[in-house]
């Protein structure tokens, strides 16, 4: 008994503390298993990460697909999962975390990181913050800063690396490595291979989680047949409010429920991208007929969460067509920003053109573009007769390039699609409608070969509802003639080579 105590206690400071102390002893005989005593002091056994049961222990309660992706997490090192609104994602994720560190303790870190800080502040982060609160966990703490400390000791964070520095979320080394990629559609490959270099070994895990509004992406790629990721889908109908899976009141009021889908049906479409994206969690589904592709969508967004300082050029207002729809306005800045200034569901018209007028009053080196079809042109009767710097649009307008395009409305959305690749035009990252109406406009080919979009009719008829913000940016890209492209024409004139520069445009 006494040489294993002996032995317990030299193994306590090491491997090199328990041989030194064996050394006189070599050749003589040891009780049984006091080696074996002595040498589970160094050798702990690995803890088991289970989240689910974790947060059984600690109160939480969690429905189906919660439990599927956390045990997701702790079965695989690579996991994918696409999920519709309010489906309790982040809160699941902030249960794997807090299980990680709680498990492994020392030997954990955890790196969680979103598109934007704000996101990784506001989502991930805050969830984190109340979560360990509530829980009063005595080992961990959540800082402002989004810290994350075991014992007073850091054991990970939450960070938003440059987009294009694929070192953003490399040179972690712990032996229990976790990285949360949350809102995975909108973060760049890069992020993804930095995520990757940290989970070298057989311990580590990456989870990544997000809406599917976007097909062009590497969060669409890692979940294609064959990939190493297991891939999981959570969509709207698979929540407890439409299964009549039994959860407590408090969780199925934060669940979506069918009244909202059956709103955004409505509102959007049940064919729109939107509506496959936040509803079904499906990548929508491109086409040839797609004018404005979601690559393109994608280059051309900024991070909105600190406003645009760039003075505004116009405000582009698009009134609504029926008592559904919205009137929305949005400012086109100098630097090609797009901001949303206000928007008026089911609104009163005067009280649109008077806010419209506000607006102008105190922007007045610009001009307020309206869509004058229908409601509109009361708008604009009220704005001319304010004496405000006022454009009409009409979607059948003759457009500026009659050869090419059926009329204003068609050139309109090809202005748009050109100035977004040219980088003149940057739309908010924020702004999920107007990321979800781009798509749907839909080109198609007229009388002469003449480009025409695909009308509101037709884009309702098959389960689209008119995209009032994508039409509202369309303007006023036509207003600022931002579409407008350079062409190099090159001819003998008097003997001599000459090369002239005009402006026009191209299909």
């Amino acid at each position: 008994m006494v040489e294993a105590l002996r032995l317990s206690a030299a193994a306590s400071q090491g491997p090199a503390g328990l041989l030194a102390e064996m050394a006189p002893n070599r050749g003589k005989l040891v009780p049984k298993g006091t080696i074996d005593n002595a040498l589970s002091v160094i050798f702990k056994p690995e803890p088991k990460y289970d989240p689910v049961k974790w947060a059984s222990d600690h109160g939480i309660f969690l429905w189906s697909m919660q439990k599927e992706l956390l045990n997701s997490i702790r079965d695989h090192k690579f996991t994918a999962a696409r999920a519709c609104h309010e489906v309790g994602k982040s809160f699941a994720m902030a249960v794997a975390i807090l299980a990680w560190i709680d498990t492994y303790g020392h030997d954990a870190f955890v790196v969680f990181t979103a598109p934007t800080y704000p996101q990784v502040d506001a989502i991930l982060g805050r969830e984190l913050r109340d979560m360990s609160t509530k829980l009063n966990l005595q080992l961990i703490d959540i800082l402002k800063s989004n810290e994350i400390q075991f014992e007073g000791v850091m054991r990970g964070y939450g960070r938003k690396p440059a987009d294009h520095n694929p070192a953003g979320l490399s040179g972690i080394h712990a032996r229990f490595p976790l990285v949360i990629i949350d809102e995975g559609c909108a973060v760049p490959k890069t992020l993804f291979t930095g995520a990757n270099t940290i989970a070298g070994h057989k311990n580590a895990r990456v989870a990544t989680i997000g809406n599917p509004d976007n097909p062009a992406t590497h969060f669409r790629k890692i979940q294609e047949p064959g990939s190493k990721w297991n891939v999981i889908k959570i969509d709207a109908h698979s929540s407890p409010n439409f299964t009549g899976e039994r959860v407590p009141k408090y969780v199925s009021e934060v669940l979506i429920d069918p009244a909202t889908v059956k709103e955004w049906g409505e509102e959007w479409g049940v064919n729109s991208a939107l509506y496959t994206s936040k509803v079904l969690a499906e990548f929508p589904l491109t086409s040839e007929s797609q004018l404005i592709h979601f690559d393109t969508i994608m280059e051309a967004q900024y991070d909105d969460d600190v406003r645009s300082v760039s003075p505004p050029r116009c405000l582009t207002l698009d009134v609504a067509s029926s008592g559904k729809d919205e009137a929305v306005a949005y400012s086109i800045r100098q630097n090609g920003d797009v901001v949303e200034e206000f928007a008026f569901p089911r609104s009163d018209l005067m009280q649109l053109a008077d806010r419209a007028a506000e607006w102008w009053r105190n922007n007045r080196r610009c001009f307020v573009v309206v869509d004058a079809n229908g409601n509109g042109e009361g708008v604009w009767s009220r704005l001319k007769q304010l004496k405000v710097r006022v454009v009409k649009f009409l979607a059948q307008f003759a457009a500026r390039d009659p050869k090419l395009y059926v009329n204003a409305r068609a050139e309109a959305a090809f202005d748009t699609d050109r100035a977004m690749r040219a980088g003149k035009l940057r739309i908010p990252m924020s702004d999920d409608v107007l990321r979800g109406e781009l798509p749907n406009l839909q080109k198609q080919q007229g009388e002469k070969n003449k480009w025409k979009l695909m009308s509101k009719e037709d884009m309702q008829a098959i389960g689209i509802e008119s995209p009032n913000r994508a039409d509202a940016l369309c303007m006023g890209a036509w207003a600022l003639k931002l579409g407008r492209v350079k062409t190099t024409s090159s001819g003998l004139v008097g003997g001599s080579q000459v090369n002239r520069v005009t402006q026009g445009y191209a299909a």
